[in-house]
Parts: structure tokens; sequence; C-alpha cells
């Protein structure tokens, strides 16, 4: 059966670890500078972008779960702020990091009768199906991060 913490402990691991895949954010992160962090490839996404992306959908989330609107838009999802030196991206690590927990909190304190609830609206399905989407989501960012990273080896 699928519980709020259930889902909570998977978007944790997701990003601090202790999951099946042996695989999280922080961990991904740990050694990637600013530099790397930014460097552009006309071919693929920066790994800041792709941070950012991914918190940009938890922000949305945890939003809605703070009983706010929901105000994003996919296609401002990848409007990552300009980040110009080491300490910058060390700080918006942390703030993702933040972020994460609180939303967690969040979820694992919702009720659960809320999981097959409507999510805002009806076109976004339930509030499981987008916390889950939200899990797998990371998950298949984490894999570009991944690739990225081994790319500048």
């Amino acid at each position: 059966m699928m519980t709020t913490r259930f889902i909570s402990k998977h978007l944790h691991s997701s990003f601090f670890g202790g999951n099946w895949t042996g695989v999280c954010l922080k961990e991904a992160l740990d050694h990637v500078s600013f530099t790397h962090a930014t460097a552009k490839n006309p071919n693929h996404n920066s790994i800041l972008g792709i941070v950012y992306h991914m918190s940009y959908y938890v922000k949305g989330i945890s939003e809605v779960l703070s009983e706010r609107e929901l105000v994003i838009k996919d296609e401002y999802s990848w409007d990552f702020p300009s980040i110009s030196n080491e300490d910058e991206w060390q700080d918006f690590k942390a703030d993702v990091f933040d972020l994460v927990r609180h939303t967690c909190l969040l979820i694992e304190q919702m009720d659960a009768s809320l999981l097959d609830k409507t999510f805002v609206e009806v076109k976004y399905g339930t509030y499981a199906h987008n916390l889950w989407g939200l899990i797998e989501h990371t998950h298949y960012h984490l894999g570009q991060i991944s690739l990225l990273k081994k790319q500048s080896l």
C-alpha cells in the first residue's frame, strides 16, 4: 500500500541516498564544481540546468502541498539562474536540498486520503500520480547527470 511516508521516503532517497538504484543527486553533485556544472555543450543541457529543472517541479508540488496555487509552467522549467562562482553554486545546491527536505516533510504530513484526489486540476491527475512522477523524473535526470559527468572525465 502506497502511503505518504513511503512516497516521502522514496523522494528523499532519490536526492539523498539509500534507494534501490544506488544513485542520488547529493552524491552525484558532491564533486561537481561550478565550472563543471555550468559547462555549456550545444548537444546537452548543463548540470546546473538539469538540477534547476528537477527542483522546479519539486517547488511546484511543494507550493500546492503548502496550500498555495500551482504557478509553475513547463515552459519556464529550464530558465535556470545565472551562477557566476563556486559559492553561488554551493548556495544553489543547498537551497535545492533544503527545498527537497521541506517537501518530503509536507508529503509525509499530508492526509493520505489526498493521494487519490485530483492534483489542482483533472488534467494533472492525482496527488499520487504527481508525487510518484516527481520521483521518476528525478531518477531520469540523475541518469543524465551521471552521463554528463562521465563525458568530462
